[in-house]
């Protein structure tokens, strides 16, 4: 479990929107596009 993963998980208001972005940039860096954009919109 990654430092910004624990935040995400005890604080989600403060932090879950950003684990989000960098995990959606994470999937589009890897090439994943789909995966990157279904993490930018939680609704």
């Amino acid at each position: 479990m990654t430092l910004m993963q624990e935040w995400a998980a005890h604080a989600p208001v403060n932090y879950q929107h950003k684990y989000n972005l960098v995990l959606a940039k994470q999937a589009r860096v890897n090439g994943d596009r789909l995966p990157g954009l279904a993490r930018l919109k939680p609704y």
